[in-house]
């Protein structure tokens, strides 16, 4: 349950109607709340200083019992509750046929009302990120293996979907890593796409590099993997392809300045831009 809090804005002879700015889930049916207030006129609307003729400020019937009408379209929806009409002083709370949720409230007065809602997810991508050292064979085996069962699983409540895949060893410097065995702190093995099968094709192909070390790159891959701006293993600002990792997307502000290239497939053009897997937006 989540509760939401509305307070109802001042104003002078207007007449206000406030669409919150919330969507939920209800029911698996989109539920608009609104809000819904109305100010009457005030006791001077025929003052002297109202217009230079209070005659034609009053012909149109303008008094102490009628409500000024701005001539605005206020939007005010019709709660279907007669008896709304005689509650000024009382905030209502009204389910429309459509679902949505109307609620009225009294002049500078606040309420509070609670309602359940189901949470839906509309779009998802998932990347995967893989320990490739001698320790973990079995583990990246499994993983291969798993795979379409886990597509399934998510198809069966997600229908829009998509899948990047990368892995780390560690860094190829003295005793962490080895460059004959092609260790590296992240490497993109397929960027973000909504084919299962290109990914599970990966998947199968994992090779298995050494690590050296117990202390895996974890945490660089991590990094890579939510930026994507590159790895520079000595600084130099120049590419190495035995140490160093490329941007997703090259760019001024990755660690080559732009120069060394960038890992992103071009051909691949169901997915996104962001971070180190190309992910999508929104």
């Amino acid at each position: 349950m989540k509760r939401y809090r509305f307070m109802r804005p001042a104003g002078l002879f207007s007449l206000i109607a406030l669409q919150a700015c919330i969507t939920i889930e209800q029911d698996g049916a989109e539920t608009y709340v609104n809000v819904e207030n109305s100010i009457e006129e005030g006791d001077d609307c025929c003052d002297d200083d109202c217009c230079e003729d209070e005659d034609d400020c009053c012909d149109d019937g303008c008094d102490d019992d009628e409500e000024v009408d701005t001539g605005e379209d206020t939007g005010d929806v019709d709660t279907g509750d007669p008896s709304s009409e005689d509650s000024d002083d009382e905030a209502s709370v009204v389910e429309e046929e459509d679902g949505s949720i109307t609620v009225v409230l009294p002049f500078e007065e606040e309420a509070e009302f609670t309602v359940g809602i189901e949470t839906e997810v509309q779009k998802l991508d998932i990347a995967f990120l893989l320990d490739t050292t001698s320790s973990m064979t079995e583990e990246a085996e499994a993983m291969a293996a798993e795979f379409s069962g886990i597509v399934d699983d998510i198809a069966a409540t997600i229908e829009d979907a998509a899948y990047g895949f990368a892995t780390f060893d560690d860094y190829a410097y003295e005793n962490m890593g080895h460059i004959g065995y092609g260790d590296k702190p992240f490497a993109l093995r397929h960027q973000i796409t909504g084919s299962e099968s290109a990914v599970q094709s990966t998947l199968n192909d994992i090779e298995i590099h050494h690590g050296a070390d117990g202390t895996e790159s974890g945490m660089e891959a991590l990094y890579q993997g939510l930026l994507g701006i590159g790895y520079d293993q000595n600084a130099n600002v120049s590419y190495d392809a035995d140490t160093d990792v490329l941007p997703f997307i090259a760019s001024t502000s990755d660690a080559f300045g732009g120069t060394a290239g960038e890992s992103r497939d071009m051909s691949i053009t169901d997915g996104g831009v962001l971070g180190g897997y190309g992910f999508r937006e929104g």
